[in-house]
């Protein structure tokens, strides 16, 4: 798993200089390794960070294409769940983040994951405490 730590240190070093292509592009063969080994840490650190990347770049339906890339390898990533919401809600897709903020939060109650219930809490799913409205 060096190899894919590595790939991700260089694609995020690549992004912050402003190399946003060519991380882009590092990231995308580390993802494709992380799927080879099946690893759903790694599928899921590796595809948000392309996500957030696409989403800085405003390439919001890229963005949303990766991180439904990883929920069809792990859907019970609750934190690309969360992240698929925000990427819809500025999409206009209200529909749809309101489902992935919904199962985001059912499986990050299940978890007791304090801090994805706060930022779902600011949303207005659930609240501070971790108990649904």
């Amino acid at each position: 798993m060096s190899t894919l730590r590595e790939a991700l240190q260089r694609g995020l070093a690549m992004a912050s200089r402003g190399e946003v292509r060519d991380a882009v592009s590092v990231l995308d063969e580390a993802l494709l390794e992380a799927v080879g080994t099946g690893d759903p840490v790694w599928i899921s650190l590796i595809g948000r960070n392309l996500a957030l990347l696409c989403e800085r770049d405003k390439q919001l339906p890229r963005a949303v294409n990766y991180i439904k890339d990883i929920l069809n390898k792990v859907p019970t990533d609750r934190r690309s769940l969360y992240e698929l919401g925000v990427l819809l809600e500025q999409l206009g897709d209200l529909d749809g983040s309101v489902l992935a903020f919904t199962q985001s939060l059912d499986l990050s109650l299940l978890a007791n994951d304090q801090d994805l219930l706060n930022l779902l809490a600011t949303k207005g799913f659930g609240n501070r405490a971790g108990t649904t409205d």
